[in-house]
């Protein structure tokens, strides 16, 4: 119980500095307006190895720089009530990451499952 607490809380200073968004059509406006690649990471409620892997993802140095120059970083659950594009609602395997450009085309191919740092990084060139 105390590991979970303690997972949340160090989840929730990484996300707060890294200004990663809940919202996707925030997160969509924001990078529009930076121009910037949208990074969707989308999980299921109550997924504990989603949850590891966008722990994983968010304490990686290199990838916390790339995201801060080349993207802008949303969360999304399956289900959850606001539109985020047709494509993503039919994910299989979670955790899923897309990339988009500002029209909301995918710039790189989706990672499922067990996210490895070097293919995300990729994306992120």
């Amino acid at each position: 119980m105390l590991s979970k607490v303690l997972l949340f809380c160090m989840l929730g200073v990484v996300l707060f500095a890294l200004q990663i968004e809940s919202s996707y059509e925030s997160a969509h406006q924001k990078a529009l307006k930076t121009k910037k690649i949208l990074v969707v990471f989308i999980t299921q409620k109550g997924c504990s190895e989603c949850n590891k892997e966008l722990l994983k993802l968010m304490q990686n140095s290199e990838v916390n720089a790339h995201l801060h120059e080349r993207g802008y970083f949303v969360v999304v659950v399956q289900d959850q009530k606001e539109t985020y594009p047709i494509e993503m609602l039919y994910s299989e395997v979670y955790p899923a990451v897309f990339f988009l450009n500002n029209e909301e085309l995918f710039v790189c191919d989706t990672l499922q499952g067990e996210i490895e740092v070097s293919k995300l990084l990729k994306c992120l060139k």
